[in-house]
């Protein structure tokens, strides 16, 4: 559960970022990357993508991250938790 909080927070401050910069896509990436790492969780493992627009439009910030689970009778060890986020650019 605190996994999931921070990616949904890391997509929210990507998507907040974007809201006053819509054009720049590398900029929500690493907003949410760092908010990722600021939460305890590994930016590497993580996948952002972002979507840039113009003012009126919306920018939207998906972050995906491979979250390794401690049940050792699980098979693959792992699932991706995925969360996006839109705000309108001002």
């Amino acid at each position: 559960m605190q996994a999931y909080i921070g990616i949904s927070q890391a997509a929210r401050e990507g998507a907040r970022y974007g809201s006053t910069n819509g054009w720049d896509a590398s900029g929500m990436a690493s907003v949410a990357l760092a908010e990722l790492q600021r939460a305890g969780l590994n930016p590497a493992d993580a996948t952002v993508t972002a979507t840039t627009a113009s003012a009126g439009n919306p920018v939207r910030v998906t972050v995906s991250y491979r979250f390794r689970l401690l049940l050792a009778f699980w098979r693959s060890g792992f699932i991706t938790l995925t969360s996006s986020a839109e705000m309108v650019v001002i």
